[in-house]
């Protein structure tokens, strides 16, 4: 009876010491609000237009996020974004969203059901948000067992039928 220590994370590691076995590596966030909100306050068309709106802010390493990146090709876009709902948990974020006040700039994973229902609309065709790689992480390679093996292979498994649903 072997322990497996891991963890599952969005992002860079930035502890260089773990190992970090990709599960989406393309994953990235996506801009969405609910239908209510959007007939309410219109429907943002380009990454600017986020200025005109309420952002649902997320505090990520104990600083604010009031910075939202997107690309459209070779075209990279900062959009500094306020607005008066800030947390730092993630889910209290996807709430807000769904309660319609405002838009959230979340990872697809956390929305994907979501938006896959109708709750929320995903925003800004055509602009690719911020990459969020989805990682399972190990202290170290002797961590890399067989049945990490099988975790991480669920898990791709699990993530690609959600985002494609």
């Amino acid at each position: 009876n072997q322990k497996v220590f891991f963890r599952v994370s969005f992002g860079v590691p930035r502890d260089s010491s773990l190992v970090a076995l990709p599960v989406v590596p393309g994953h990235h966030r996506i801009p969405c609000a609910s239908p209510d909100y959007l007939a309410r306050h219109g429907t943002p068309q380009t990454p600017a237009d986020l200025a005109h709106h309420s952002t649902l802010r997320y505090m990520r390493r104990g600083q604010a996020n009031s910075t939202w990146y997107f690309r459209q090709g070779a075209l990279l876009q900062e959009v500094e974004i306020s607005g008066d709902y800030l947390s730092d948990d993630g889910e209290i974020v996807r709430r807000w969203a769904l309660a319609g006040h405002g838009i959230a700039y979340k990872a697809h994973l956390d929305v994907a059901r979501d938006i896959k229902a109708g709750r929320l609309v995903p925003l800004l065709p055509g602009w690719q948000g911020e990459p969020t790689p989805f990682n399972l992480m190990c202290p170290h390679r002797l961590q890399v067992s067989e049945r990490v093996k099988v975790l991480h292979g669920f898990l791709q498994a699990r993530c690609e039928a959600l985002l494609h649903e």
